[in-house]
């Protein structure tokens, strides 16, 4: 057993932000993150002075670092049982933080298991991984403000951008654009990725309706408007915005709702000592996750003055965020064929899944959700295609070994 004043959930900018803050009030705290390194996808292969700030102040002696680490299971008695690389861990903690940030939404399509389509953030972090883009032909589509930044950074990375599919309207974007305006920051960031794009078609209204190819994506076929044309291509990177990843919440009995972890204004969720930050409590974006985790240590280490500091921070990135929700909202797109798959680690299609009642049926009968994904792709499309809500949270919460397993049926023999 190893005991911390915090442990945080999550070692991307919010949760390395909260670790510091919270190490330089003297609090003992453990980061637990299931990358090699901090920085989270945001931050995954940057080096400017911001991000080694930031991973500089991860050495304090009061911060201890568990990367590569999975949670498996939320215990009794504020406990977690975590997974190494080469071992199991039991953590007991004082107050819990999850940070554990957002995945992106992707909506079934027809060939969108081809190779060389991607999630529009995935496309960004091979690139960062090391995978040639120079030359190559890629198609992005979707909704979000995820597309932009990817877009530009894509293109200096040498990528031809054949077009931009947007599927939200001119009117809703145009909205944006105008509250947009209220903060200059955000605008002119927004204005530097729309510079990086000059000579990029963009088309609003716009979504694909089938990714062509046999072995890997040659094209994709767009409907704008009344009209449909085909774009050939080499990549294809689909993306309907972010959802938060609410399991571990969901697990330790947290009030949820499909978009975030329901808190307070002062980041405490329904569960006693258990906070929330970053894009687990809602999609807010680089600055809001930031501040959000200056917040919660003030909170947790009772700063009055920085509290009231850092929360009118929060309120105000926070309103942005209500913004980039109301705008990006997933469109209803255009019936699938009922051959399209759905759940794409168990190859199960739409016309399997379409009469079922519920996503328990779902999983019971057709395995949809029971793949190595554990439902973190086909769960967000379910619950958008079909409504269906999510199934109850058990342990384990990851894939796990089975000596892990076995500690966990010692440490909780009711666990499943």
């Amino acid at each position: 057993m190893h005991s911390y004043d915090v442990i945080i959930i999550g070692a991307g900018p919010a949760g390395m932000h909260a670790a510091q803050a919270l190490a330089s009030r003297g609090q003992q705290v453990a980061l637990i993150d299931d990358n090699p390194a901090a920085g989270g996808q945001i931050w995954r292969g940057v080096n400017n002075h911001a991000t080694q700030s930031a991973r500089a102040a991860l050495h304090s002696p009061l911060i201890t670092t568990y990367y590569q680490t999975r949670v498996i299971a939320t215990l009794a008695a504020q406990q977690l049982l975590v997974e190494t690389p080469n071992d199991a861990h039991l953590l007991h903690y004082r107050h819990l933080v999850i940070a554990s940030g957002a995945r992106e939404l992707l909506l079934p399509v027809a060939g969108w298991t081809l190779p060389g389509v991607t999630g529009i953030g995935g496309l960004q972090a091979l690139v960062k991984a090391g995978m040639p883009i120079t030359g190559k032909r890629v198609v992005i589509a979707g909704t979000g403000p995820l597309i932009w930044p990817v877009a530009a950074f894509l293109r200096t990375h040498g990528a031809h951008i054949v077009a931009i599919a947007e599927q939200q309207s001119l009117p809703r974007l145009v909205r944006f654009g105008l509250h947009l305006a209220r903060y200059p920051g955000k605008l002119w960031q927004a204005m530097s990725y729309a510079t990086q794009l000059i000579g990029v078609p963009f088309w609003h209204d716009s979504h694909v309706i089938a990714i062509s190819g046999t072995t890997h994506s040659t094209g994709v076929r767009i409907q704008r408007g009344e009209h449909q044309f085909q774009l050939a291509c080499d990549y294809v990177a689909l993306g309907h915005h972010l959802v938060p990843n609410l399991d571990i919440a969901q697990s330790l009995g947290c009030a949820t709702t499909p978009t975030a972890i329901t808190t307070t204004d002062l980041l405490a969720t329904t569960i006693p000592h258990v906070y929330a930050i970053g894009e687990a409590r809602g999609i807010g974006g680089l600055d809001c996750a930031i501040a959000e985790g200056h917040l919660v240590a003030a909170v947790i280490c009772q700063d009055a003055s920085a509290s009231a500091q850092w929360h009118q921070r929060v309120q105000t990135e926070r309103r942005i965020a209500t913004a980039i929700a109301a705008t990006f909202t997933p469109p209803h797109l255009p019936p699938l064929a009922a051959d399209t798959i759905v759940c794409r680690c168990e190859d199960v299609s739409h016309g399997q899944l379409q009469h079922a009642p519920d996503w328990r049926t779902a999983k019971l009968q057709q395995r949809c959700g029971m793949g190595p994904c554990q439902g973190r792709i086909c769960g967000a499309a379910t619950q958008h295609l079909y409504g269906w809500g999510p199934d109850a949270v058990r342990p384990p919460l990851r894939p796990a070994r089975v000596a892990t397993l076995a500690l966990l049926h010692a440490i909780s023999p009711t666990a499943e």
